[in-house]
């Protein structure tokens, strides 16, 4: 007959010990109440820095004002070094430190930046800056004045011609324009004039309207 295997002996086990909890008593047991206004209370943002905040404060009119004469000086000075760059860098710095202080632009930035612009063959900008200080001032020769200029240094059209001698004519009636500038005005207003005239001259006529 067929015996099974022997089993290998076991060692003695013993007695396992268990470790009892102590009691907890009910109030032990109750989880901890946190108060409703201490869990839904929204957290506080952090302090600001006094300093970013002065920072980020805007200019003062006054305080913009100053700062604007400063650079517009400074302007001036490389506009006559013929450093025209730099003065039309200076003449929008100040021009930016007024919109900062939510001011008006100053006609005569704007009509310097013109000038400076035109130096650098830039009609279109000396163009677009002479037109804003006419409409602040509308007596003030200057703004007229290179408005004609740059209208007459860019291609010739018929326009342009109409709108220099409209611009010249502006700038000869305005009050603060010196005795000494009345014949360089006049000169230059013939000058538009006399190129519109050609301008027209060398339009041809129409099929419909030429004599038959």
């Amino acid at each position: 007959f067929f015996l099974p295997p022997l089993l290998p002996s076991l060692p003695s086990l013993r007695p396992c010990v268990y470790l009892q909890r102590p009691e907890m008593s009910a109030a032990e047991l109750q989880a901890p109440e946190i108060p409703v206004e201490t869990a839904t209370k929204p957290m506080e943002p952090p302090a600001e820095d006094p300093e970013l905040v002065a920072g980020a404060a805007k200019l003062s009119l006054e305080d913009a004002t100053e700062e604007a004469a400063k650079l517009k000086a400074e302007g001036n000075d490389a506009f006559k070094s013929k450093a025209y760059s730099e003065a039309v860098e200076k003449y929008s710095k100040a021009l930016a430190a007024l919109k900062e202080a939510e001011a008006d632009p100053d006609p005569v930035i704007l009509s310097n930046r013109s000038a400076a612009y035109i130096m650098l063959q830039r009609y279109v900008p000396a163009l677009r800056d002479a037109q804003q200080a006419g409409e602040l001032r509308p007596d003030f020769w200057k703004a007229f004045w290179r408005q004609g200029v740059a209208l007459m240094r860019m291609t010739p059209k018929k326009f342009r011609s109409r709108a220099a001698i409209a611009a010249f004519e502006k700038c000869a009636q305005c009050s603060d324009l010196p005795e000494s500038k009345v014949r360089d005005v006049n000169a230059e207003l013939a000058k538009a004039r006399a190129r519109l005239a050609e301008q027209e001259a060398d339009t041809p006529m129409p099929e419909q309207c030429r004599p038959s």
